[in-house]
């Protein structure tokens, strides 16, 4: 189990004071080292790692087995570029309002199978110059 907690407070920018306090840095972590019940991903260098150099910063987790998050809130990811998602198993999306997506470029779409889709209101679908079923 990990738990960690980085404050950094630069004292010079939000108050003048003649003492030299430019940041304060608390951290606290709690480990376990062992491998509970058989072989496995183990430690923490290998398990989170903070890579801080210029132009490859990075931060890596890894979870052996599963990761939840409970947000009680709204979350808020905003990517600068890229992002890739490969998932080896199943996806389940359950959403009790509404859904919205903009896509500014182009949008495909590949089903090497059955796709079914279930509309208990309307349909309306909008084309701009051309539609080929």
């Amino acid at each position: 189990m990990l738990f960690l907690s980085v404050m950094h407070l630069n004292a010079h920018l939000t108050r003048k004071t003649p003492r030299r306090i430019y940041y304060i840095v608390w951290r606290r972590f709690s480990l376990s080292r062992n491998v509970h019940q058989g072989k496995g991903f183990n430690g923490f260098l290998q398990g989170m790692c903070f890579e801080d150099q210029v132009d490859h910063e990075k931060v890596y987790l890894h979870a052996q087995k599963d990761q939840q998050e409970d947000i009680l809130n709204d979350q808020l990811t905003q990517i600068g570029h890229d992002q890739h998602v490969n998932i080896g198993n199943d996806r389940f999306t359950e959403i009790k309002k509404d859904s919205h997506f903009t896509i500014e470029g182009e949008c495909r779409l590949n089903v090497f199978k059955d796709k079914t889709d279930i509309i208990d209101g309307n349909l309306q679908q909008k084309v701009g110059s051309k539609a080929i079923l």
